[in-house]
């Protein structure tokens, strides 16, 4: 029955970080840059992050830091694709161009302090902060993403935080950028966006590995959680039983 159950409804959720570490898993480059694909780059990016990747390892760059892209974001259909940083930040300044989510979800993005990065010259690193979300590249060996977050909600936020408890160090590129298109909203986000009842995850159950919606009953007096909150709390929760105290972080 539970089986059923599961095979019917699953469709309704999108599995992103199941179809994230897929693609990872393929990878056969040193480094992967993990964005999304309404991202477009800036001209020259491929050969710009290859240049920076090679002057940081002459520096002595660790394998454990995550190279921040910051993201903007523009909401006309049409635009002049800025060709470097100067256009980038007249765009900004003429109210075409936007730093990404300002306006909805700051705190995703807010670590990668923007008004820094406007003089930046050289990489600066910037502090872990939670519900943080960049788009970064890292060495092709990063943790995969945790499959149990699908759909729209902290599918990326919970693979930063794994890798602050890692001690990842957060390097921000300063002259390289990208820039979110406008599209219509997926069905994911929409249904984040109205309906109470998507919150309602679901998760794969840590004993047998049965799968089960939340909120069934799997054995008697256990009830898994019902909403993204208590899946945020148990993912933190593994992340210290995996690496200790530095989990709880």
């Amino acid at each position: 029955m539970i089986e059923s159950w599961w095979v019917h409804h699953i469709e309704n959720f999108y599995p992103v970080n199941f179809l994230r570490n897929v693609a990872m898993q393929q990878v056969q480059t040193p480094y992967v840059f993990l964005t999304d694909i309404d991202f477009l780059p800036m001209f020259g990016l491929h050969a710009h992050l290859g240049r920076s990747l090679a002057a940081m390892a002459a520096l002595g760059g660790s394998e454990k830091t995550a190279y921040v892209v910051p993201a903007f974001e523009t909401q006309r259909y049409r635009l002049s694709f800025p060709r470097s940083k100067a256009e980038l930040l007249n765009g900004l300044d003429m109210g075409e161009l936007f730093t990404f989510r300002y306006h909805v979800w700051t705190k995703g993005h807010a670590p990668t302090n923007f008004a820094k990065w406007r003089t930046a010259t050289t990489p600066y690193k910037v502090q872990w902060e939670e519900d943080f979300e960049p788009y970064i590249v890292v060495h092709k060996d990063v943790p995969l993403y945790d499959t149990r977050f699908v759909g729209f909600g902290w599918n990326k936020v919970s693979h930063i935080m794994e890798l602050h408890v890692l001690e990842y160090e957060f390097l921000v590129l300063p002259n390289a950028f990208i820039i979110h298109t406008p599209h219509a909203p997926s069905f994911d986000i929409a249904k984040f966006r109205t309906s109470p009842q998507y919150k309602y995850l679901f998760v794969q159950h840590s004993r047998g590995g049965s799968l089960l919606p939340v909120n069934m009953p799997c054995f008697e007096g256990c009830v898994l959680c019902s909403c993204v909150k208590v899946l945020k709390k148990e993912f933190m929760e593994d992340l210290s039983r995996k690496y200790g105290g530095a989990g709880a972080k």
